[in-house]
């Protein structure tokens, strides 16, 4: 959990830089009046849940492959490789439209998918897909971390064993 929020808080000094660049822009280069700049950055403020959202994922999935890789040593590689997998299978700088019907049955499975139209959706006013993504994502999001909260939970009682 520590590397969780050690890099939540490189995360959140990130976001902050990319808001003001984004208010910036909105004011200088769209010739935002002052007040709609206001609005504007009055809708960051919905980034916060979205922000707890995506930190209750990945520390779900810290948990679990956490607990795993004490247990057996080879998850780390293969954990390493899905990742770099799951990173394209993630729409972040493509549109879901751009795929197929087919595919994108796929991409309701991917959290992150939904993770990522938030962001889309309070930063760059982009709307979500479909607004049941969103609760599927959600809803995926809460059983990883309970699954990864109670495989760590059971498994640590044999940590210093393995290790």
């Amino acid at each position: 959990m520590a590397v969780v929020l050690s890099n939540l808080f490189h995360f959140l000094i990130s976001l902050v830089l990319l808001m003001v660049v984004l208010t910036l822009d909105k004011f200088l280069f769209d010739h935002y009046s002052f007040l709609q700049t206001c609005l504007y950055l009055l809708r960051f403020f919905l980034v916060i849940p979205v922000i707890v959202w995506l930190t209750i994922l990945v520390s779900g999935f810290s948990l679990l492959f956490s607990a795993l890789n004490v247990r057996f040593r080879g998850v780390n590689f293969i954990v390493q490789a899905l990742i770099a997998i799951w990173f394209y299978a993630t729409p972040i700088v493509y549109s879901i439209e751009l795929l197929p019907e087919k595919l994108r049955a796929f991409l309701y499975l991917n959290p992150m998918t939904a993770v990522s139209e938030m962001f889309h959706f309070v930063l760059l006013n982009i709307h979500p897909y479909s607004f049941d993504l969103v609760l599927l994502g959600l809803s995926i999001s809460l059983m990883v971390f309970f699954i990864g909260w109670k495989v760590f939970e059971k498994e640590s009682k044999f940590f210093d064993d393995w290790v």
